[in-house]
């Protein structure tokens, strides 16, 4: 399917953002808006774009938006929690929902890597049908990176027993990165997600285990919120990928995690 781009710009409080919106043909499509990782970030990320063209040409219109500070966008994200980038994904969505060919009661967040401890908030106290995490922790963004500390060191054939020494050093020149890192390190999302009121996507790479994120007890807690009941969460791991969910030995995303991602996305509807 065709579609087209165009650069729109939203306010977010007394912000002005701006992002690329990929808008296929036709009428009545689901959305989705991106909500960015940890860093700099904005529209052409390669990563962001490749799945955001894929959506796009199979029927889902796409806002991929400057992160605040980035780009065309107003604001400095080092100055920002949890809260103030999901306050962002929120306007992200009412932009969205003003371009005609876009249904507006079917516009949801697909939040990457760091995203994904946005987007449960933003489902929380905005507008939103529903919400993606790719390469998303479900632990405290202390414990992800804690795991990435140790996980950089073994890369590197060192003891993890250096782990203690090498993890405070590294906290602190994360925290002089990022202004807000001790009001957001030990944030829960678990709650959120247990309590999620709109339909929840959790897309995982096995071998993101050796890297980014402790999969398997992100995963543990998650089976642990699907047994309950009360939220409907689907829970994806990809054998073989890692924090980008590239074929196993290649440098594309995989074909069948995009087919998915889009499935489910189009039949939320």
């Amino acid at each position: 399917m065709n579609f087209s781009e165009k650069v729109i710009r939203y306010r977010s409080g007394d912000l002005m953002l701006a992002g690329v919106v990929m808008l296929p043909e036709g009428d009545s499509h689901p959305g989705a808006v991106f909500v960015h990782g940890s860093g700099n970030s904005d529209r052409t990320n390669p990563w962001y774009q490749e799945i955001a063209r894929h959506l796009a040409s199979h029927g889902i219109a796409v806002l991929l938006p400057d992160k605040r500070g980035c780009r065309e966008s107003e604001g400095d994200w080092r100055k920002a929690d949890f809260h103030d980038l999901a306050a962002d994904a929120i306007a992200g969505i009412k932009a969205l929902r003003t371009q005609k060919s876009v249904d507006p009661k079917s516009i949801g967040l697909i939040g990457v890597s760091q995203g994904g401890w946005i987007a449960p908030i933003a489902a929380h106290i905005g507008d939103v049908s529903f919400i993606v995490s790719l390469s998303g922790a479900t632990v405290t963004p202390h414990e992800q990176f804690r795991h990435e500390v140790t996980q950089d060191i073994r890369q590197k054939g060192l003891p993890t027993a250096l782990s203690p020494i090498y993890f405070p050093i590294a906290q602190l020149f994360l925290r002089r990165r990022w202004n807000r890192w001790q009001d957001v390190e030990d944030f829960d999302p678990m709650p959120l997600w247990e309590k999620l009121p709109v339909p929840g996507l959790l897309i995982f790479g096995e071998d993101d285990e050796r890297d980014n994120v402790p999969v398997q007890e992100s995963v543990r807690r998650l089976r642990a919120a699907q047994r309950n009941g009360r939220v409907e969460l689907s829970v994806e791991v990809f054998q073989g990928s890692g924090h980008g969910l590239r074929e196993p030995g290649g440098k594309r995303i995989r074909r069948d995690f995009l087919g998915l991602l889009t499935e489910w996305i189009i039949i939320r509807r």
